[in-house]
């Protein structure tokens, strides 16, 4: 797949977010999106941490992606600070890609403790550990179409407990997204989806949801992939993960072309 060769006289530049003492389940996420992107000619990943992003070294980036985690634990090391240097990155022309954690990281509302580049929101973050593991049915738009360049109507993806997004108005001076793949179907039957939620429950005591929270929170129609601007760069979101299905390695490689506005 040489999709960027002709594109860049540069290495795109591209920044994964990592921590040392990340799980080993997100380390992996890290390494297989490291892989993906050095075994394309014209892209260029490599690693940053949360002290990087605080010395300034998104400048050394083209586009960053948040690879799949914890989204509060992800925000918390980066800090605030950390967070305005991100947005200010992608205001000014910077690509963002997030994927599971790294797409709710981006959502609304910012005023509590989302980075808010993107006009969506997670539905109630204790509910996603009822939504399942497996293979996830999407159906695409005609605007996946336009920025992958893959016509299929119907695509299936790796999801792991990821956010379950829905359109948000709670930032007038954000743009409306546009929504590249829906879920069409839920992983899980409601009685599966309880039964996961209440063993997440037992292990967080903190974490109270009742039956009706759960029904209330069906993947079906749910966003599962969106595109949009901040200020003057572009972003993507995947509530799934694209860069674990097989199949979809030139799909997620053409996110990072159009988050570089290379395509």
């Amino acid at each position: 797949m040489d999709c960027a060769e002709s594109l860049a006289p540069k290495p795109i530049r591209v920044g994964v977010y990592h921590e040392h003492r990340a799980s080993a389940s997100d380390k992996g996420c890290v390494d297989i999106t490291l892989y993906l992107l050095n075994s394309q000619r014209g892209i260029e990943g490599k690693q940053i941490t949360s002290d990087e992003i605080l010395a300034g070294k998104l400048s050394d980036f083209d586009v960053l992606i948040l690879p799949g985690g914890m989204p509060k634990k992800q925000l918390n090391r980066i800090t605030e600070k950390g967070m305005d240097l991100i947005r200010n990155f992608v205001a000014g022309g910077g690509g963002y890609i997030g994927v599971c954690a790294g797409a709710e990281a981006a959502a609304c509302p910012r005023e509590n403790g989302w980075l808010g580049i993107a006009a969506v929101q997670a539905l109630d973050e204790r509910t996603k550990w009822g939504s399942g593991s497996g293979m996830a049915d999407l159906s695409t738009t005609p605007e996946f179409a336009r920025i992958v360049g893959n016509g299929r109507e119907e695509i299936t993806m790796s999801f792991v407990n990821g956010p379950l997004l829905e359109h948000a108005v709670s930032d007038p001076s954000l743009p409306p997204v546009q929504v590249l793949a829906r879920f069409t179907d839920d992983l899980y039957s409601f009685d599966k989806r309880k039964r996961m939620a209440e063993a997440s429950i037992n292990e967080k005591e903190s974490i109270r949801m009742s039956a009706q929270a759960i029904r209330d929170v069906e993947m079906k129609g749910k966003l599962a992939v969106i595109a949009t601007r901040y200020g003057s760069g572009q972003v993507v979101l995947f509530s799934t993960h694209p860069e674990l299905t097989s199949g979809q390695e030139e799909l997620f490689l053409k996110t990072v072309l159009w988050a570089a506005r290379l395509r």
